[in-house]
């Protein structure tokens, strides 16, 4: 998940990547070194909410946070969506697989071979 490292009063913020949370913290990675605060606000974008965090360990750019306050909702909100592959594909993407699945293993084949030759002649006054 994404966040937003807050801090100074949100007039600063760093980007990060939420690697796990928990009820109690969370470990972070950011893309650079980042000298976190001692105290500061992560902001969980996907799940809406924001956070009261203190630093508990770094190596690098990962950090674990530890949790000081209770989630508190925030209107700073991003919505995920996930395709899965019965709108990930376009119609003409299904209507070819349906097409296949229609046909037999020797005309599958022969249209194989069909394309192919089409493939292999050459291209003269044709748009590439």
């Amino acid at each position: 998940m994404t966040g937003m490292i807050s801090c100074e009063g949100f007039f600063t913020g760093y980007p990060c990547t939420i690697r796990n949370i928990s009820e109690s913290g969370a470990m972070i990675a950011t893309e650079q070194l980042v000298a976190l605060p001692a105290r500061f606000t992560l902001f969980v974008e996907l799940a809406g909410y924001r956070v009261e965090c203190v630093p508990a360990w770094q190596k690098g750019t990962i950090y674990g946070l530890r949790f000081v306050s209770v989630p508190q909702e925030t209107n700073f909100r991003r919505t995920q969506f996930v395709a899965t592959s019965e709108n990930a594909l376009s119609a003409r993407t299904v209507r070819e697989i349906e097409s296949r699945a229609r046909l037999s293993p020797d005309e599958t084949q022969t249209n194989i071979n069909n394309r192919r030759k089409v493939a292999a002649r050459p291209s003269f006054g044709r748009r590439v």
